[in-house]
């Protein structure tokens, strides 16, 4: 029976080989990787969500992999119904490994992050009847290097690592594979029938790295000879025809770099005559770009972040675009020369002409979103005097001189920082919107500092508003700021005390004993019935299992349930009980004796209503999680939402407690004074 073992390793690149004739030795071993060499697409991209929501477990039902599903056509489809197929050109490897190339040890060596997805999809793709994982005779998984996967390889097939062929889609795994000797075949666009045409014709070429004529030419060449990874990276897309490129492994130097490499002309010497391109780098240096430099240039785009500037130039941009805004075209030419400068900055990044698009389109949003802010922070008349409160900014009139306002945009911030520092009306606004604008000037943030400005006007109006009708704004000694410590201990001191201590002093004075036993019954019967109510909906006996996949070994799945479970069911059935006995026993005891009584069994008194809202949170947290797993992102925003109320209404509990601990220390204190 033939053996199949699927290996991931990538090595360094040799020269393409001429075609090798029928008597070179097949052989012995054959290796493969797994994610983009037999299959497509990689098994982790599965486990990424649909939505944005959060998605911390494998196991629900918005994240996609195990268990898989085999389609007549011999593709398999996930949980979320994504495809995973093979490659065309691994059903013909298979049929020459069983006909030509017979008794081959076949042999899987992958990092694949997913190995217990990997499995699944090898029993379930099938070759001749039969699953590929009875094929598959030797399947090592492991992250790292792959040289210790192709040792271990040779030592189970007893052959030399000369005599074993290796495929690869990563360029440093087959590296690493032609070091040790091995004939590794490079397959960025996977195992294609047009891959195996060719390893079959260079076999044996040990220590060297075979590559399909394409993929030699492009990818190798900026690799190899240019050693530049967005270089290499660039041309690899090309070569693939890939709609979508992974360029977010790339930094923005690296795309500029690969791009600059891609538009550079050498200009020919006077004397010397024009050749023609030899080489495909030559030949796209035209006027029309492949779409995937276009692509490129769009991601750098959107990965590169807007420029920050100082102040002073932020203000000068931002006047400059005030004159266009108000149409004045009398310009100097030096304000000219630099408005085109910052329009040129904002645009140098579009590189193609749909970055170019791209660039024209942002720019027009962004001015005409920042049209209002500058007309309103820029309506500048009068220059800043510290002897008097600020002022409403008015606009200038039509036809005034573009030059008088350069100084008054330029000096805004410093403007209002000094009049809110000069200011002795409204301290607090005042320090308040002083930080902000600030923080504005250190941002270079039109809006934060327009938006700024504009409290601080609302604040003074209503400060002069205030003033006018006898009443002043809150100082830095005002209730609005935070209380004083010891206000706050005796907010907690309050809270903890118990309530049946505080109230056993009023028994027999302001309160009549009768009624408060008829209260306090009432009470227990109520926490009893709902803590009984609770215990037929807890679901303590129903078992919630994980799914068996990657991460079914994580024991905080399999074990919470269990565990809030329990919890919930001891509390809840321990408030009912401890009702039940303080209702029986409470309704002997005299009324005479009812205070002594509460003060001896003060703990006992609040405890069924502790307990039972100990036991409804634990059951509440047990259907949270349950909710979890079996709606995924849906069950968790509920969740969350839940765990807002419930925190919400949790402190609205200490909050009563609180209130009516001291309402009866005052009666009390009000008892003990009459």
């Amino acid at each position: 029976m033939a053996r199949l073992i699927l290996v991931a390793a990538a090595a360094p690149f040799a020269p393409f080989a001429p075609k090798g004739s029928a008597s070179v030795p097949r052989p012995r071993s054959v290796a493969f990787d797994l994610d983009g060499c037999l299959w497509r697409p990689s098994l982790a991209q599965l486990r990424s969500s649909r939505s944005d929501g959060l998605a911390f477990h494998c196991a629900w039902p918005d994240v996609g992999g195990a268990p898989f599903s085999r389609r007549p056509d011999n593709t398999l489809r996930d949980r979320r119904s994504e495809r995973v197929a093979l490659y065309d050109g691994v059903l013909p490897a298979l049929a020459c490994l069983s006909d030509r190339w017979h008794g081959a040890t076949l042999a899987v060596a992958s990092c694949c992050q997913e190995v217990s997805w990997a499995k699944a999809c090898l029993e379930a793709f099938e070759f001749d009847g039969r699953p590929l994982a009875e094929l598959l005779g030797l399947q090592i998984f492991g992250r790292g290097s792959k040289r210790k996967h192709l040792r271990q390889i040779a030592a189970y097939a007893r052959c030399r690592l000369s005599e074993l062929l290796f495929f690869d889609n990563e360029p440093g795994h087959c590296r690493d594979a032609a070091e040790l000797g091995v004939t590794a075949v490079l397959c960025p666009r996977g195992l294609t029938r047009e891959v195996w045409t060719v390893a079959e014709q260079q076999f044996p070429r040990p220590g060297t790295v075979i590559v399909e004529k394409l993929v030699r030419f492009l990818h190798l060449k900026a690799e190899t000879q240019q050693a530049d990874k967005a270089q290499a990276l660039l041309w690899r897309c090309a070569a693939e025809g890939r709609a979508v490129h992974p360029f977010g492994a790339l930094s923005a130097a690296e795309v500029r770099r690969a791009i600059a490499k891609f538009e550079q002309k050498k200009e020919p010497k006077e004397d010397a005559p024009v050749e023609a391109p030899k080489d495909v780098l030559s030949l796209s240096r035209g006027k029309a770009r492949p779409q995937v430099v276009k692509d490129l240039a769009l991601y750098l785009r959107s990965q590169t972040p807007k420029r920050r500037c100082n102040s002073e130039q932020m203000l000068r941009v931002a006047a400059e675009r005030r004159w266009q805004v108000a149409g004045i075209a009398e310009q100097q030419s030096s304000s000219q020369s630099r408005a085109e400068e910052q329009q040129w900055q904002y645009e140098a990044d579009s590189v193609g002409d749909e970055g170019d698009k791209a660039a024209g389109r942002e720019a027009q949003e962004e001015t005409r979103f920042e049209e209002p802010v500058v007309r309103a922070m820029f309506n500048c008349d009068q220059q800043y005097d510290p002897a008097s409160q600020p002022q409403h900014l008015m606009a200038p009139e039509d036809g005034a001189d573009s030059e008088k306002l350069r100084p008054q945009a330029e000096d805004f911030l410093r403007y209002s920082l000094e009049a809110l520092n000069h200011s002795q009306q409204s301290k607090l606004a005042g320090s308040y919107c002083w930080s902000q604008l600030n923080i504005a000037r250190a941002t270079g943030s039109l809006v934060l500092g327009h938006l700024t400005w504009q409290l601080y006007l609302l604040l003074n109006r209503a400060d002069i508003l205030l003033m006018a009708s006898g009443l002043e704004m809150p100082s830095a000694e005002s209730s609005l700021l935070p209380r004083d410590l010891s206000e706050v201990q005796k907010d907690i001191e309050a809270t903890v005390q118990s309530e049946m201590m505080l109230f056993e002093s009023l028994l027999g004075k302001s309160i009549d004993a009768s009624g408060f036993r008829e209260r306090i019954q009432g009470a227990w019967s109520m926490i009893g019935m709902v803590g009984a109510l609770t215990l037929t909906m807890d679901q303590y006996n129903e078992p919630v299992t994980c799914p068996k996949d990657v991460s079914s070994h994580v024991f905080i799945c399999q074990y919470v349930h269990p565990l809030l479970a329990a919890c919930s069911t001891i509390f809840a059935a321990a408030s009912v009980l401890l009702s039940m006995i303080l209702y029986v026993e409470m309704s002997f005891v005299p009324d005479e004796f009812l205070g002594p009584w509460m003060r001896k069994l003060s703990w006992a008194v609040e405890s069924p209503l502790l307990c039972f809202i100990i036991g409804i949170i634990c059951w509440a947290l047990d259907f949270l999680w349950r909710g979890a797993l079996q709606y995924g992102n849906m069950g968790y925003a509920v969740a969350a939402m839940v765990v807002v109320v419930g925190i919400g209404v949790l402190i609205m509990y200490l909050k009563l407690k609180a209130m009516t601990n001291k309402f009866l220390l005052q009666a009390a204190a009000s008892a003990a004074a009459a």
